[in-house]
Order: C-alpha cells, then structure tokens, then sequence
C-alpha cells in the first residue's frame, strides 16, 4: 500500500495544494494536481462564501487496489474545520478568531468530504485519470459568534492522501 499526500492550504484569500509524497513499488505511481480556490474576501456583515476546486489524478497501479483519496481535518475536526487568524489587525489582540468554513463533495453543501461514510473519490481511479471537484463554504458570521471574526488573513491546512 502506497500513500501520497498533498497539503491543501487555506488561506482566506486562496485555497491551492502542493504535492509530496512517494511509491511502494516501481509498477505503481500517481500524480496529483489541482487548482486554487480563491474565497475571496469574506465580510462579516455579508453572505456566506461559496467557492469550488478540483483535483485530477493519473494512477497506474498494477494489482494494487483502486486509489482511494481522503482529506484530513485540518485544524478542529471533520465536521468543523476552521481557518486561524494568520496575518493583517487580527494578530493584535485577536488571535484568536477562527473563520469556520468546510469542504464538501456537492455543490449543495450537503456531504461533508472526510465524513464517515462518504465517498470522496470517483467510483474507479485504477489505471486510469480521474477528477472531482471539491466545494468549499464559508458560512455567514452569526453576530457575536461563528465567524464574527477582525479583519485580517486566515488560514488552514488540509492534507489529501491518496491511497493504492
């Protein structure tokens, strides 16, 4: 069994990964590509922010199983992930702020992509290109709670591993 990972970083303004990772056997490989996903700029007096990513990957892996890929919590847990005050007026007595936001595998926001239960991968990568999309939401900031957050950059890291 071959793991390889990627670090999906999120930033409030961009969301891009970055490839590492390595082979079990010479016969086997996958590579892994994807693109950013740019929240934007989130106003707490707004709405919430949707945006949407994909990632492709080519896998040749022999009589290995099928690649299966999965994303990590990043900071707090699956079902709550949240973005860190990183840099900007947030760092001034605010460091403390989390931007709560989550990665989903349907433009409807209804399956969380890491859940138990939930497939993250197209059916069958085996030997073949494959690509999906990841959607990612920020939620509207509840006045005096979830995501009424200072001004500044946040961000988080999210590692996606594959395995075959």
């Amino acid at each position: 069994m071959t793991m390889r990972s990627l670090v999906l970083l999120g930033v409030l303004t961009t969301l891009g990964l970055l490839a590492t990772g390595g082979r079990a056997f010479a016969a086997a490989s996958c590579s892994i590509t994807a693109a950013t996903m740019p929240f934007g700029s989130y106003d707490v007096y707004g709405a919430a922010l949707a945006v949407s990513g994909s990632i492709s990957m080519t896998c040749v892996t022999g009589g290995n199983p099928a690649p299966h890929a999965t994303l990590s919590s990043g900071s707090g847990t699956i079902a709550d992930r949240y973005m860190t005050c990183s840099s900007g007026a947030c760092l001034t007595g605010f460091s403390t702020d989390q931007l709560h936001y989550n990665l989903y595998t349907t433009v409807a926001h209804a399956a969380i992509w890491g859940a138990t239960g939930v497939a993250s991968t197209p059916a069958n990568c085996k030997n073949r290109s494959c690509a999906w999309t990841i959607f990612g939401l920020v939620p509207a900031a509840i006045g005096g709670g979830t995501n009424d957050v200072s001004v500044g950059g946040y961000a988080d890291a999210i590692t996606v591993t594959v395995t075959y």
